[in-house]
């Protein structure tokens, strides 16, 4: 299965921007965590926990996962 995932800290709306780039992978469940205060990424763990192996997962950009290299790599 086809899995998505992004985080919209900075604008909402760029959600079906998102969707659309994703359109040529056939993803079957997206994920998305909205702007909070703090850095919360409930959806990100979710996914985490929801995902199978031989799933694929898709992650347009790695700053969607973390706002410096420490916290992408953690």
């Amino acid at each position: 299965m086809n899995v998505a995932y992004t985080s919209m800290y900075k604008n909402e709306k760029k959600i079906s921007l998102f969707k659309n780039q994703l359109a040529e992978f056939d993803i079957q469940k997206i994920f998305v965590d909205l702007p909070t205060k703090g850095t919360s990424k409930k959806e990100f763990q979710l996914m985490l926990e929801w995902v199978q192996p031989g799933d694929r997962i898709i992650i347009v950009s790695l700053n969607h996962l973390g706002k410096n290299y420490r916290e992408i790599r953690d």
